[in-house]
């Protein structure tokens, strides 16, 4: 071994110790190594230190790098844009949020109730026709029932009397309306139905009868009652004496509106009932036959007798209902 400079013994020197002393490479990293680890440096003291296994900091920690790949600072902008107690989520029940309603059976499907809610309904019924209301009351209210969406309403008028003595004529048929309409959001619609006009005589050649009354629906239709003919008489036949020609009620508000049959011959007819024919003009004290069903008109008499002309059939309100 050579020795480079000058070497002064003050006392012993012993070799084995020397040798024991040397700096190596193993020696080297090893310190290194454990100084890395534990964050010791020339101030810092060993009590101050971060063991490798980890533990609490005290201060904060900035990086002008990233932790495990992430860049702290991008995604801590993310997160500050999150609200307030978003963990907290509710599912949203406005129109398109729904979910599947509770209920249900093997034979049945999901049909519209409203805006974004669905019901359950049966397979062969759902938006179909299900139930029918024939309203004949003189005033009243249509209720709909569970489940019904759509209503087809129709409105017919009562019929006018038949006039009698020399000059007699049937009445007309009163007015004739339909509509459909939605009834999500409707529950109850009054109507009234009108009574057909009434019959008179007199000692007079001309007895004019009575007008039909109006039958409605809401305000969404109305039908006038058939009216009675004028007191001008024509000769028909050569046995009979008529009057002119009545004219039928009117109709507004609906999908489709009909005036009413006229009556002169025979009393008008409607959808729902047919007019009385004329009466025998030579049979003394003969009354004329009476309409059948709703909103037809009733029978005239050129009889010399004191007869009654017939009464026009009241009229009727028809709901046909709908899921």
């Amino acid at each position: 071994m050579a020795y480079l400079g000058t070497f002064t013994e003050v006392g012993t020197v012993d070799t084995a110790s020397i040798a024991d002393d040397a700096v190596t490479a193993d020696k080297l990293a090893n310190t290194i190594n454990t100084d890395i680890a534990t964050g010791v440096t020339a101030g810092t003291t060993a009590s101050a230190a971060l063991p490798k296994a980890g533990g609490a900091m005290t201060g904060a920690i900035t990086t002008n790098s990233t932790f495990d790949g992430r860049d702290v600072a991008t995604d801590g902008t993310k997160l500050d844009g999150i609200a307030s107690g978003a963990t907290a989520y509710t599912h949203p029940t406005t129109a398109g949020n729904k979910h599947i309603p509770s209920g249900g059976s093997s034979d049945q499907v999901l049909t519209y109730d409203s805006s974004g809610t669905a019901v359950w309904a049966e397979a062969g019924g759902g938006g179909g026709y299900k139930s029918m209301q024939f309203l004949t009351a003189d005033s009243g209210a249509w209720t709909k029932p569970s489940g019904i969406n759509t209503i087809i309403a129709e409105v017919i008028g009562a019929g006018g009397a038949g006039t009698s003595k020399n000059y007699g004529s049937c009445g007309a048929a009163g007015g004739y309306a339909l509509k459909q309409i939605d009834v999500t959001n409707i529950n109850t619609v009054n109507y009234t139905t009108g009574n057909g006009g009434y019959g008179t005589a007199s000692n007079s050649n001309y007895n004019t009868g009575a007008q039909g009354n109006a039958s409605s629906f809401g305000n969404y239709m109305t039908c006038n009652g058939g009216t009675v003919a004028s007191t001008s008489g024509n000769a028909w036949n050569n046995s009979r004496s008529m009057g002119n020609t009545a004219l039928g009620g009117t109709a507004t508000g609906g999908d489709i509106n009909h005036t009413g049959e006229l009556g002169i011959l025979s009393g008008g007819s409607t959808k729902y009932g047919i007019g009385a024919g004329f009466g025998n003009a030579n049979t003394w004290g003969t009354n004329p036959h009476s309409p059948s069903g709703y909103g037809s008109g009733g029978a005239g008499s050129s009889t010399s007798g004191y007869v009654l002309g017939s009464t026009g059939a009241g009229g009727c309100v028809v709901i046909w209902e709908y899921e």
